[in-house]
Order: structure tokens, then C-alpha cells, then sequence
């Protein structure tokens, strides 16, 4: 699983709004409290695919085996 992390509300509801265009399958959740981020709003995906993620300041995280998420990289426009 991978979350996507956003800088600000307008980014994440402007990502929901891409994907659904898109008919990729998402979840909205609330942000981890252990991820640092302005917004309380992340996007988790099975599969990790920047194409919906065009031009916005996102971090993107994994989930690793004990369930934690660990940073992948930042996508800063």
C-alpha cells in the first residue's frame, strides 16, 4: 500500500477529483498522526503511480510489515 501525503486540503480534493476521473481504485483516510503534513487528508493506493500527482507538492510513503509508513521521497514542484 502506498499514501500519499498533501501540503494542503485543495491538493488532496484535487487528487480525489483525478483518480475518480481515472477509475483507479482509492481510499481517502486521515493522515497518521506519525506523518508530518499540513493537510489531515492522505490518498492510499495499491499501486504506486504518479501519473494523477502532475504539478502538486505530495510526499509519498509505504506501508512496511509491521504496518509503520516510511517516506519514500517528496514530489515538490
Amino acid at each position: 500500500m502506498y499514501l500519499t501525503a498533501f501540503n494542503s486540503t485543495q491538493q488532496a480534493l484535487l487528487a480525489e477529483k483525478r483518480l475518480k476521473s481515472t477509475g483507479k481504485a482509492y481510499k481517502i483516510i486521515p493522515t497518521p498522526r506519525e506523518i508530518d503534513a499540513s493537510c489531515g487528508i492522505s490518498i492510499v493506493v495499491d499501486r504506486l503511480d504518479e501519473s494523477w500527482l502532475n504539478g502538486m507538492d505530495v510526499r509519498i510513503y509505504a506501508e512496511d510489515e509491521d504496518g509503520k509508513w516510511i517516506e519514500l521521497y517528496n514530489h515538490e514542484v
